[in-house]
């Protein structure tokens, strides 16, 4: 599913295709040669397509992924 990240009022959302994203159990992985540093961690993720909450995006220093909120 394409995401939007948004972190704060201050920075545009950032669009994630769905073809940078690997499921795993619980999370997506996120392809690690986008520039997602530490400063988007625990931006929310929302469904590209209807604005639904889906997650949180944790960059803690372990490669980016998704944690999903209802897995």
């Amino acid at each position: 599913e394409d995401l939007l990240l948004a972190i704060d009022g201050t920075r545009e959302p950032q669009f994630l295709s769905a073809s940078r994203l690997t499921p795993q159990a619980g999370v997506w992985l996120v392809d690690p040669s986008l520039p997602l540093d530490l400063n988007w961690h625990g931006a929310v993720a929302v469904s590209a397509k209807d604005g639904a909450v889906v997650g949180l995006l944790l960059t803690d220093g372990k490669s980016p992924r998704v944690a999903l909120l209802n897995e």
